[in-house]
């Protein structure tokens, strides 16, 4: 359990296999505990292979074993390996509840079958399964992938009439349904309307909120609403930074929240704590930088932040001819979802005329990683430093990236 919690799925296995080699035997508790741990780090595959595991040593599954594996199956996008499991329940004599067919929902919205996932809620009431705040989550998250705001609506209006009580995450499935079919407005009434309700909002809430504000460039709601948070009793996260930041990309406000993360005050909150130890490490970055985790706003905020604030502090003997951006390649998207970083930094490489290439080699690896070629920023500064420049001073070498302009 304790592995589980940490993400440690490697020490768990070795704690079964150390179990396992001295003669003591692993009971049901034990496999669906370990089965856990893989569900929680997102090892699919690992998780069926201890399930197969588990038959051929006599040990008997239970629902809760085959709802962490479906769950499992779930984080991975496998929606076929879920339902394979769902219709082998009945096999074994095994109850199918509401956790297992809402896990069942939310593996085929992740896995893109989004249709099959609103059809078998609405099959629900066939299976003996009552619908519930997990069920309709679910839906609403399968809804979501379909672009389809009014049903999102729909659902939650069937709540109220079924009197099924909404949480926090039902509000954030509906905002989030509205703002990827772009009705961001329907967002932030439904945002309104779970204040009225008297659900108390969690930071997800918020969040979802503000990041409908984003695509219609509706900056002022989005810091309206970012300072409505301790009203709220909201604490901010590292996502509410970096929706916010998309939501005031396009303005000078952008630049004065990422100026303010890369400096914090060191006796104010600690909200944040994360895009600040993120903008921190890029500090020390001579060679390569690491973009992977940040939002499309802020990776370009970063690279002329690093370009114009870090650059020249490095010594001449310090200096490198090229420098690797780390931005990914999607598979691990955060909060942000089908955003394209790697797109957006190449596009502000493009506006500072700094030429780029992708890394060479092949694979996943190199996918999301930009060779960017600063030699003719070395060789100004290199020309600065070594007085070549006449009187003018270093700092001169410090760009104005706030404007760049286009080729």
């Amino acid at each position: 359990s304790a592995c589980e919690t940490n993400g440690g799925w490697r020490c768990a296995l070795e704690l079964l296999q150390f179990a396992d080699q001295n003669g003591v035997a692993m009971d049901l508790v034990s496999y669906n505990t370990f089965i856990s741990v893989l569900e929680a780090s997102g090892d699919w595959q690992m998780a069926l292979d201890v399930l197969g595991a588990m038959e051929r040593r006599g040990v008997e599954a239970d629902t809760i074993t085959y709802n962490v594996a479906i769950s499992a199956c779930e984080k991975g996008g496998d929606w076929e390996n879920a339902f394979s499991l769902l219709n082998g329940m009945p096999e074994f004599s095994l109850e199918r509840d509401v956790i297992t067919f809402s896990a069942m929902i939310t593996a085929f919205e992740k896995g893109g079958a989004w249709e099959r996932a609103m059809d078998m809620f609405y099959g629900l009431p066939e299976q003996g399964i009552d619908r519930s705040t997990f069920t309709y989550n679910a839906a609403l998250g399968a809804v979501e992938h379909g672009g389809d705001w009014s049903q999102a609506l729909d659902l939650m209006n069937d709540m109220v009439r079924d009197k099924i009580d909404a949480d926090s995450m039902t509000f954030v499935g509906a905002m989030s349904a509205c703002t990827r079919a772009g009705a961001w407005p329907k967002a932030l009434e439904v945002f309104a309307s779970m204040l009225e309700r008297w659900v108390a909002p969690e930071v997800m809430a918020c969040n979802a909120a503000i990041d409908a504000c984003g695509p219609a460039g509706a900056w002022q709601q989005a810091l309206a609403l970012f300072a409505a948070a301790p009203k709220l009793r909201v604490e901010p996260d590292d996502v509410t930074y970096f929706v916010l930041l998309e939501a005031l990309r396009d303005t000078p406000k952008a630049q004065l929240l990422f100026e303010r993360l890369a400096s914090p005050n060191p006796d104010g909150p600690n909200d944040g704590a994360g895009v600040v130890a993120a903008i921190a490490a890029l500090r020390g970055s001579r060679r390569v930088f690491d973009l992977h985790d940040f939002s499309p706003a802020a990776s370009r905020l970063a690279v002329r932040w690093w370009l114009s604030n870090i650059l020249p502090q490095f010594q001449a003997d310090q200096l490198r001819d090229s420098v690797t951006i780390i931005t990914g390649w999607g598979k691990h998207r955060k909060p942000w979802k089908q955003a394209n970083i790697k797109a957006t930094v190449c596009e502000e490489l493009d506006d500072l005329n700094l030429p780029w290439r992708m890394r060479s080699g092949g694979g996943e690896s190199t996918e999301g990683a930009l060779v960017v070629d600063t030699s003719s920023l070395w060789a100004e500064k290199r020309s600065v430093m070594s007085g070549f420049a006449g009187n003018v001073s270093a700092s001169r070498y410090k760009r104005d990236l706030r404007a760049p302009v286009k080729k």
